[in-house]
């Protein structure tokens, strides 16, 4: 029941994307929202950050502790069963990944975003629509950077990662 994405080609660019915008040549500490099975957070904590995972899926978080443990990541990444909203309001945290469903973010994510203020979200979304509405409603925050990445070709599919900066 685990997501993941379908092409190896493109999910190196995407992810490579994400951690450049996410760590800004810098370790840190990153929280990776609607983590499934854990490869943002991998591929984080591959380049040294330390990340927290989050996932409501627990058969997904299963297989991110597990994806940890066999590449010697396990002491780089925690992974938690939960809702993003009710995980991620930590101090020092100056940087979040949000890769959430179609359906986008919910309310409650938002918020917590809004409270916990982090420097910079990354945001990778295959929805414009929900895209463009979470990102509306994250007010406090301008684009800074925008890049479309083609994971299905030959389809009008495609995933968008966008950085935004805390104005």
């Amino acid at each position: 029941n685990a997501f993941s994405q379908v092409n190896p080609v493109q999910t190196v660019r995407l992810y490579d994307l994400v951690r450049d915008w996410s760590l800004s040549g810098e370790g840190g500490r990153v929280i990776d929202a609607y983590c499934g099975s854990g490869g943002i957070s991998l591929w984080l904590a591959k380049s040294g950050a330390k990340v927290l995972g989050i996932e409501e899926v627990a058969e997904a978080v299963e297989s991110a502790r597990h994806s940890a443990q066999i590449n010697g990541l396990a002491d780089l990444c925690e992974f938690v069963v939960g809702d993003a909203e009710n995980h991620m309001e930590q101090s020092g945290i100056r940087s979040v990944v949000l890769d959430p469903p179609r359906k986008g973010c919910s309310e409650g994510t938002i918020n917590s975003l809004a409270k916990m203020s982090p420097d910079c979200i990354v945001y990778v979304s295959c929805n414009p629509s929900t895209l463009a509405r979470d990102v509306g409603k994250l007010t406090a925050y301008k684009i800074e950077k925008l890049c479309v990445v083609d994971m299905f070709p030959q389809t009008p599919h495609v995933e968008t990662v966008v950085l935004l900066r805390r104005r």
